[in-house]
């Protein structure tokens, strides 16, 4: 797998990202934000674009406080700095 597909992959599988069908070279590298017609190559940009332009999609949320991450990983990095002696997950 290249470096580019396993980006691609990744953002997928989080949600962030619908993979690119077009033929082009640049298009076959892509990412597109699922929620508008951005597009960039890197995981990086559509996470920096996903916080700023569509937090409020995130299932990723804090059941102790208002906290949102864009990421699962964020989610668990927020539980285990902020929220440590607590439960990972609040369910109703």
């Amino acid at each position: 797998m290249k470096p580019y597909e396993s980006v691609q992959l990744f953002a997928v599988i989080v949600g962030l990202a619908v993979p690119s069908k077009s033929k082009s070279n640049f298009k076959e590298k892509s990412l597109t934000c699922k929620y508008c017609n951005f597009i960039t190559i890197t995981e990086h940009k559509l996470l920096k674009h996903n916080s700023e332009k569509h937090l409020d999609k995130s299932p990723y949320v804090c059941g102790h406080c208002d906290f949102i991450g864009i990421t699962e990983e964020i989610l668990w990095n927020h539980y285990n700095d902020i929220h440590p002696d607590k439960k990972k997950w609040k369910w109703n």
